[in-house]
Parts: structure tokens; C-alpha cells; sequence
């Protein structure tokens, strides 16, 4: 079963739901505390589209078998109003996904994954998520 979690400003543990605010949370560096993928969402309290696609990836997420590669999920939710820079990205195209990989210099990297409609079936947020994590 894919194990998700959404880190924090204080560096604990929550569901998907959880907002970081200003994105410092335990998940930092580009992949989850062990080891596993990472998944952040920008969002921001009252929008309906991001709570309704925080809700299916968290559904996406327990219906996992063991060998998916979205085992282990690190699933951090950044709130856009807590940077500048961010609600300036993305004030307009919330909710948005984004694959954090690490290069060999030990910087973080984003990876926009392709926004999902609104009306997209969980398993259809769960396969745009397979397909993000396994190249």
C-alpha cells in the first residue's frame, strides 16, 4: 500500500490535505524522508479544484498494490499566498503538480506534471501520477 504524507512548516506528518506554509517541511531535498518520490502540490485555502485533487490522490494512493511506483509518496501541499514568488506563478493555474527529483549537485528540481481536468476519475489522477514517477 503507498504510504502518503504531506509535510509541514513543523516537519510532521499529515494527509494530503495539509497545507505547508512556505513549503519547509521535513520532505526537503528532494525526495521523502525515506528515500521514496515526492510530490508537491501548490494550492491555496478555499480553492474547490485543489481540494478536489488532493482528495483523489489521496484515494489514488490507497488503492496502490506493491509494486507501484507511487509507493512510498512523499505528497507535500504548499500554500501560494505564504511566497510572493509563488503566488506569482501560480495564482492563476492552481492546482499545480510538480515531480521534485535531485540532481547530482544536491539541488531540488520541479517537474510541472500535466494538469488533470476536474472531472478526471481518481484512477486517471493515479495514472498521470505512474506515468510522472516512473520515467
Amino acid at each position: 500500500m503507498a504510504a502518503a504524507s504531506a509535510s509541514s512548516q513543523g516537519g510532521g506528518e499529515a494527509s494530503v490535505g495539509a497545507e505547508a506554509n512556505g513549503g519547509e517541511g521535513a520532505a526537503e531535498g528532494g525526495v521523502g524522508a525515506g528515500g521514496g518520490p515526492r510530490l508537491v502540490i501548490y494550492s491555496r485555502d478555499g480553492c474547490c479544484l485543489c481540494d478536489g485533487l488532493k482528495e483523489k490522490i489521496e484515494t489514488a494512493l490507497l488503492m496502490g498494490t506493491e509494486s507501484s511506483v507511487l509507493d512510498g509518496l512523499q505528497v507535500e501541499v504548499r500554500d501560494i499566498t505564504t511566497r510572493k514568488e509563488w503566488m506569482e506563478a501560480y495564482q492563476y493555474e492552481i492546482p499545480v503538480m510538480m515531480r521534485v527529483t535531485v540532481d547530482q549537485s544536491g539541488n531540488s528540481i520541479e517537474t510541472l506534471i500535466p494538469r488533470q481536468s476536474p472531472r478526471a476519475s481518481v484512477d486517471r489522477v493515479r495514472k498521470a501520477l505512474e506515468a510522472a514517477f516512473s520515467t
